[in-house]
């Protein structure tokens, strides 16, 4: 799930889409459109955009993902990956 507080202030109630960008270097990058879910209690990524995010950037368990909105009106996010050990 998405923190509650950063969904509050970012993100709006119901079905919206997202972009999320991986930068592949100083010129070119790569975007994925994702679902999310937004209600009072809790905020998630729709898995079938998100496990195509997760597959085409080969993630792993204990990868970490950095996001960083970078447009609030189209809701596209910066995604920087920080590989496992």
């Amino acid at each position: 799930p998405i923190p509650t507080k950063f969904a509050k202030a970012y993100l709006r109630d119901g079905s919206h889409g997202l972009t999320l960008k991986v930068y592949l270097d100083s010129s070119s990058w790569r975007t994925w459109d994702v679902l999310c879910n937004s209600s009072e209690c809790t905020t998630r990524l729709q898995k079938a955009g998100w496990m195509e995010f997760v597959s085409d950037n080969r993630l792993e368990e204990g990868d970490m993902c950095i996001f960083e909105i970078v447009d609030r009106i189209s809701l596209e996010f910066r995604v920087t990956i920080c590989r496992r050990g």
